[in-house]
């Protein structure tokens, strides 16, 4: 049999396997056989994946074939429309062998900046297509995202004053609030404006109706959609009644600032000083995705950039603040209906919403050594709010930093209902929320589809960073039995007001193993249990947590909160309690502490446990009693975060086990 390219009939021959080349200084008449053009310039590589895609299509007839590799010279290939594949061979997609790795974007490059003749330190340039379902949302200056012009200015935020109605449980306060005076004006182009409201563990996106200055009164298009309307739980001290107000052409005043103006199409821009707008490279973001994978299987990346796509939220009169930005429907690279893909060495960032999303009926995905950064809500989404159609799913060695710079309640590793999953060896960080969620059910139910799932040796820090509240390095939710968070470090979970907390059992958490964890610099509690039920926690060391209300919480309701607490170590210095939260013990509250160790660097410190007792009163309760008070672990250096443990520590004869803290992260 002998096999050749559609383009231009040429022979490919009797083979096991075919190489096809793309490149930018490629065209599409050649066979795309070839990595470079020939001498007489007959044959070369292609020069777009449109017909890459056409070949591909061709060459899925040809049984004889048993693997294509699509070799991709450097370069930046912006595209058209999503990039998608379907082959009945294995397709390798990888970049040229000596070549950088290329990338390939959603955006849309600009070019043809002109000064502004209303604004000297303006520059400007028209987009055409712009309309109500399409506007550009994010602008890279130079591969640097640029903020949207903002009021108050770049980092600064404006306190709402109170609901609508007095009632917190009125839904009209779903739909506006009431402002400081002025703060919100009638502005021109008033439809540009996005507003931004902070809540406890989201921050809602809004699209304004009306503004009435007269009683400083703002409604809007789409309501919140979280649990509780604006003024009640919430907006406690969880939010600090905080917005900001983004693509307001009156606020363009600050070097960076970007607005664009959806009547005429034109984006403005307000250069950093140095910036030449001649040669900047400038580019906004314009499809959903940048990769779909659906209704196929074996396919690999690897050594290759995916960059630039486009957010939006649900339709109006939708909400937009789901619980870890799971009402986003894009992403760069989504996948769906399924199996054996694989991602290696590839660089997923500058996103709209998350990097890769592992969507329904997906299984055996490996995502192997990749970068994900400057991410617009999370790193790697697996699963959706269905059944656990998606299993098998690893997340390997791979770094995940810089997220929520437009969806702030994005996750490093979004975990929902999906099964048997690896996230392992990873480096996560930078996020204003979770590090990594597991589970996507409130209830015990044991219809829950989120079992199997691990999170092990992981490295999780600077969560949080004050701007939203109740989250966790880890955080689990709802019937996961056989979920194991093992051999964590996670320190610096910093939140805005209450629950910055390290490993976070959240509500009906239940059949799940934390064990081997350094948990250490957290606001609120090292550990906290929101209902939970038949959980394992052990061999923890939990240092320098809970400043803010307590080293260990647990906030049973009127649920079933059982756990085992057993041969962990708590180190305090600047918290006042051990223990905060519910922990009197009846028919709905069932712990068990023993062979723990309790040590404060405070030598005054109050040791009290469970409801405020002392450890005697706590023993006589059938708790702790054998465990260790006011002695210290003997770690070999906690001021610099040294948590090795001397071979002489007591904590030994407690049956603490070593922890291998050098077998964490990536390597």
């Amino acid at each position: 049999a002998v096999v050749s390219t559609q383009s231009t009939g040429v022979v490919v021959g009797c083979v096991n396997a075919v190489d096809l080349y793309v490149s930018l200084g490629g065209n599409d008449r050649w066979s795309g056989l070839s990595a470079f053009a020939s001498n007489d310039d007959y044959d070369g590589p292609f020069a777009t994946f449109e017909q890459l895609q056409r070949t591909i299509q061709y060459l899925n007839e040809k049984e004889v074939i048993d693997k294509i590799t699509v070799h991709i010279d450097s370069g930046v290939y912006y595209l058209n429309e999503p990039l998608s594949f379907h082959s009945v061979h294995p397709l390798v997609f990888t970049k040229y062998d000596e070549g950088e790795a290329p990338i390939i974007s959603g955006g849309r490059p600009l070019t043809g900046w002109v000064k502004s003749q209303t604004n000297p330190n303006l520059w400007e340039v028209k987009l055409s297509g712009v309309n109500d379902t399409y506007y550009p949302k994010q602008l890279w200056i130079n591969g640097v995202r640029r903020p949207r012009a903002r009021l108050p200015s770049i980092g600064g935020v404006y306190q709402w004053v109170s609901p609508l109605s007095k009632n917190t449980s009125n839904p009209i306060n779903n739909w506006g609030l009431v402002f400081a005076k002025g703060d919100i004006q009638n502005w021109e182009n008033l439809n540009d404006v996005d507003m931004v409201v902070y809540r406890a563990w989201t921050a809602s996106h809004h699209v304004i109706a009306n503004v009435f200055e007269n009683n400083s009164t703002v409604m809007w298009k789409n309501p919140t959609g979280s649990v509780n309307v604006l003024g009640g739980f919430e907006d406690s001290d969880a939010s600090g009644h905080r917005y900001y107000l983004e693509n307001v052409g009156e606020g363009l005043d600050e070097p960076s600032e970007w607005y664009l103006n959806r009547t005429n199409g034109v984006l403005s821009y307000y250069p950093l000083p140095g910036e030449n707008m001649q040669t900047i490279s400038a580019i906004v973001d314009n499809l959903d995705f940048v990769v779909k994978i659906e209704n196929t299987a074996h396919q690999t990346f690897t050594s290759i950039s995916f960059q630039h796509h486009f957010w939006f939220c649900p339709s109006v009169p939708a909400p937009c603040d789901a619980q870890a930005a799971a009402d986003t429907n894009t992403s760069a690279v989504y996948l769906k209906n399924s199996t054996h893909i694989s991602f290696e060495s590839v660089d997923v960032s500058r996103t709209g919403t998350y990097g890769i999303w592992v969507d329904s009926y997906c299984s055996d995905i490996l995502i192997n050594n990749i970068t994900t950064s400057d991410l617009g809500a999370g790193g790697v989404r697996i699963g959706n709010s269905g059944v656990d159609t998606t299993v098998r799913v690893t997340v390997n060695n791979s770094y995940i930093y810089n997220g929520g710079n437009v969806f702030a309640e994005g996750c490093g590793v979004l975990i929902q209902s999906s099964s048997d999953n690896i996230v392992q060896f990873n480096e996560i960080y930078d996020f204003s929320y979770t590090g990594v969620s597991v589970g996507w059910a409130w209830s015990y139910e044991p219809t829950s589809y989120a079992k199997n799932n691990s999170v092990v040796y992981n490295y999780i820090h600077n969560i949080g960073k004050q701007t939203l509240s109740d989250m966790g390095g880890v955080y689990t939710l709802g019937y996961s039995p056989n979920t194991v968070v093992f051999n964590n470090i996670i320190h610096d979970v910093i939140s805005f007001g209450y629950g910055g907390w390290g490993l976070y059992l959240d509500q009906a958490t239940e059949g799940t193993v934390w064990s081997n964890n350094l948990v250490y610099n957290t606001k609120s509690a090292g550990l906290h249990d929101h209902w939970g039920a038949n959980n394992l926690i052990t061999n923890n060391i939990l240092a320098f947590t809970g400043w803010y209300d307590g080293a260990i919480r647990t906030d049973p309701g009127s649920n079933l909160n059982t756990f085992n607490f057993t041969n962990n170590i708590i180190y305090v210095s600047n918290t006042t309690n051990l223990f905060t939260g519910q922990f009197s013990i009846d028919k709905n509250n069932d712990f068990y502490f023993n062979n723990n160790d309790y040590f404060s660097e405070n030598a005054t410190f109050a040791y009290k446990f469970g409801t405020g007792v002392s450890i005697s009163a706590w023993r006589n309760e059938g708790q702790d009693v054998n465990s260790l008070v006011d002695i210290s672990p003997d770690f070999a250096d906690p001021s610099a975060y040294n948590f090795n443990i001397n071979p002489s520590s007591p904590v030994w004869k407690l049956g603490f086990k070593p922890i291998n803290f050098g077998l964490v992260g990536r390597k």
